[in-house]
């Protein structure tokens, strides 16, 4: 009787894996009528790989209406089974609050089990929870230790993570040859900011020998890739010489790709270039605009010189009341310049305008330390 029972099981967990099988076939084709034809049964025959599929199914609304609390249901239970892949997107889950309530534990947990079955994936986001402490009280060589495990598994952010840790010694002691060396293999799987570092790496020397062409080459890459970072160091090398010919025209492109972005050295390098014209038409209204824009994020020398335009009204009516304002965060961060300057334009105001100009450097103060 046992034996007849083992089986029947054995006959239906081969249907069960073989109707599973098709219907993954069916998914990566983009077949979800057939595949949901196939996994269905599958999964509720108990397989785990349906299971996780169906899930992904409910969670994308493909070939079905997307339906969170249902995709949720199918990757507990293959996670309960046992199955990575599952645990790792609930844990993601978890971790955003997307269907579930949101929970750092909860995503620590099912992180923790996909981690320790070596998901490279898990296991970063496992190094990162350490690292933040999120779900997992902080510690930063448990931290270390888990994405070096997904870095040996091949993970770029991973890799960069590390080379990042072994440049500023976190986790692990200070190691420029290591650094170097994990930023080169997070590079040539295609990381931007893996790209960065390691050019500032033969910037400066530090783990490799001291090449500003092989520095800028690595930068260049980062920047056609995108990273703001990477494409306002562009701009500055441009701008200077710095590892390539100097070339005003190809600095300011570079600084307004990141000034676009947000970068906001990039727009005050890119504002200086609209002020003092080079590389571009001069256009103190555009200089305003920018150093506007690089001020508001809290940069101290965007402030002085958006103050000083609002003072001798270039590119804008003059408007002593905004020159305070801007002069007075800046001299508020012990920046002497903007002090002096202040001196000056105090002599010419009335205390109505000082009181003015008080009141709106409050007021920008507040907008400044809005998150």
């Amino acid at each position: 009787m046992r034996t007849i029972i083992l089986l029947i099981s054995l006959f239906f967990s081969g249907l069960a894996y073989a109707m599973a099988s098709m219907g993954i076939i069916a998914y990566e084709h983009g077949d979800y009528e057939l595949a949901i034809k196939e996994l269905k049964p599958a999964a509720e025959q108990g397989d785990s790989a349906a299971m996780y599929y169906l899930a992904l199914m409910y969670l994308q609304g493909n070939g079905v209406e997307k339906n969170l609390n249902t995709a949720i249901e199918w990757l507990e239970k293959a996670a309960n089974k046992g199955l990575a892949g599952a645990q790792l997107v609930l844990g993601y889950s978890y971790d955003i609050g997307s269907g579930v309530p949101q929970s750092y534990e909860m995503a620590a947990k099912w992180y923790m089990q996909a981690a320790k079955q070596n998901n490279p994936i898990a296991q970063y986001n496992v190094g990162l929870m350490y690292y933040k402490g999120d779900g997992l009280a902080k510690d930063q060589r448990k931290s270390f230790k888990w994405l070096l495990k997904a870095a040996n598994q091949g993970y770029p952010n991973a890799m960069a993570s590390v080379a990042w840790r072994y440049d500023n010694g976190l986790g692990t002691a200070k190691n420029f040859q290591e650094a170097a060396k994990w930023y080169q293999k997070a590079a040539h799987k295609g990381l931007p900011w893996a790209m960065y570092n390691l050019g500032l790496m033969y910037d400066a020397g530090d783990g490799v020998s001291e090449n500003p062409e092989t520095a800028f080459n690595w930068i260049s890459r980062s920047a056609e890739r995108g990273y703001p970072r990477a494409q306002a160091s562009l701009g500055f090398r441009y701008a200077t010489g710095k590892g390539v010919k100097a070339n005003q025209s190809m600095a300011v492109s570079w600084y307004q790709k990141a000034a676009d972005k947000g970068n906001v050295i990039a727009q005050y390098n890119l504002a200086l270039k609209y002020m003092k014209g080079q590389g571009i038409t001069k256009s103190y209204r555009k200089a305003l605009h920018w150093f506007e824009k690089a001020a508001m994020s809290g940069y101290t020398n965007a402030q002085i010189r958006t103050g000083y335009l609002y003072m001798f009204g270039l590119g804008v009516s003059k408007d002593a009341v905004k020159a305070y304002a801007w002069y007075t965060l800046a001299a508020a961060k012990g920046h002497s310049q903007a002090g002096k300057d202040l001196a000056r334009l105090t002599k010419d105001m009335t205390p109505d305008q000082i009181q003015q100009g008080k009141d709106m450097a409050k007021e920008l103060l507040v907008k400044l330390n809005r998150p």
